[in-house]
């Protein structure tokens, strides 16, 4: 009878210990929002919270780098407290995106600060600038080689600007203005008051941003306030599709994704995008809601959308690059005049894409031509 009750016992423990290892949510990264003067230097840290317990992981920060830059010093990146004990990497992209790694030989399960990021401040415009935050599942390890659900949420520098200036956005000249072939005809935008006073009547995006309003496709994030220069999620990003199509009704009902609820404002979205082969999850049973995503990955869903194929034109982008799973969407998108590259050369795939840049997308899309 002992012997059954110490069996018995041991059995218990390692059904709890299982029980809580299935519970467990994913972990959150987020980075820092901070507020800084032009010239300023910035430190942003980029913190988790309900670490399970990490020996290996990687993210890729991208910000616009118009706006921001790497502070010239010995150390741009620091490893947080309790990450101290393992090695950290750093290596910059040439479209200034920043991959940051790090590893040890045990599970380090505290949270708070996994590394800081200093920045400093350029002389520009004034704005909201995000910094986008992607995380590397593969290379986001515990010390049993097995990969950590990691979910990302933006951060941003918010750089004022000065009260003689105009309130024209942020990001306004992450998304170059030149003519394109369009032949579509444009959408109709009913005039109407613009009650946005972050969105200015000569921005790139104002248009846009009127349409997408008058169409219910998206909403401003006050009464007041559009916030053109805020990094997309994916669940906001597959929401505006959705919209934009219509606000089909997807073929299943609920959800199929243990972090998407039922109730959320975006679950017919996700059924919908899945559904049409826009997007898959980040797991077989996440979708990452609250990501960020890049322009790179925007394009691949608009494209993805609207079923086109290979273009067969000149790629006149130095980074984006043939076997880039975004390589036909980024060519299509150009050459139908959906966006034009944040430079005659660059299209910065890797970088956050903005509510002023999707909302600019989808009417382009839709047949608006640039102002």
């Amino acid at each position: 009878m002992k012997r059954h009750g110490k069996w018995v016992s041991i059995l218990l423990c390692l059904l709890l210990c299982a029980a809580q290892v299935l519970a467990a949510d994913s972990a959150a990264v987020t980075a820092g929002s901070v507020t800084a003067e032009r010239g300023a230097r910035v430190e942003l840290p980029i913190a988790i919270s309900g670490n399970p317990g990490l020996a290996a992981w990687m993210f890729e920060v991208s910000w616009d780098t118009a706006a921001l830059a790497l502070t010239p010093s010995e150390e741009t990146v620091v490893a947080g407290e309790a990450f101290r004990s393992g090695t950290l990497l750093t290596h910059q992209k040439d479209d200034g995106t920043l991959t940051v790694s790090w590893f040890t030989t045990k599970n380090v399960k505290a949270d708070g600060e996994l590394f800081t990021l200093r920045l400093t401040v350029r002389d520009t415009a004034g704005g909201e600038y995000p910094i986008a935050v992607t995380c590397s599942q593969e290379n986001t390890l515990n010390v049993q080689e097995q990969p950590v659900p990691i979910t990302v949420h933006a951060g941003s520098v918010t750089v004022p600007r000065p009260a003689s200036e105009s309130s024209g956005g942020a990001g306004q000249t992450s998304e170059t203005v030149r003519p394109v072939a369009n032949t579509q005809s444009a959408p109709e935008v009913p005039p109407a008051a613009n009650p946005f006073t972050d969105v200015a009547t000569t921005a790139y995006y104002y248009d846009a941003v009127q349409w997408a309003v008058q169409r219910n496709i998206t909403g401003g994030m006050s009464a007041t306030e559009f916030r053109p220069g805020a990094t997309c999620t994916r669940a906001q990003t597959v929401t505006f599709l959705w919209r934009a199509a219509g606000s089909p009704e997807p073929t299943a009902q609920g959800s199929t994704f243990g972090d998407v609820d039922a109730d959320a404002y975006y679950c017919k979205a996700v059924q919908w995008a899945v559904e049409q082969g826009i997007t898959n999850g980040t797991s077989e049973t996440a979708f990452s809601p609250d990501a960020a995503v890049t322009r790179g990955q925007v394009v691949t869903f608009l494209w993805r959308a609207a079923k086109g194929g290979s273009t067969g034109q000149d790629n006149p982008f130095g980074d984006v690059r043939s076997g880039d799973y975004y390589y036909d969407a980024v060519l299509w998108a150009s050459g139908k005049g959906v966006t034009n590259g944040t430079s005659e050369a660059a299209f910065s795939p890797a970088q956050g894409c903005t509510r002023g840049q999707i909302v600019t997308f989808l009417y382009r899309n839709d047949g608006g031509n640039e102002r």
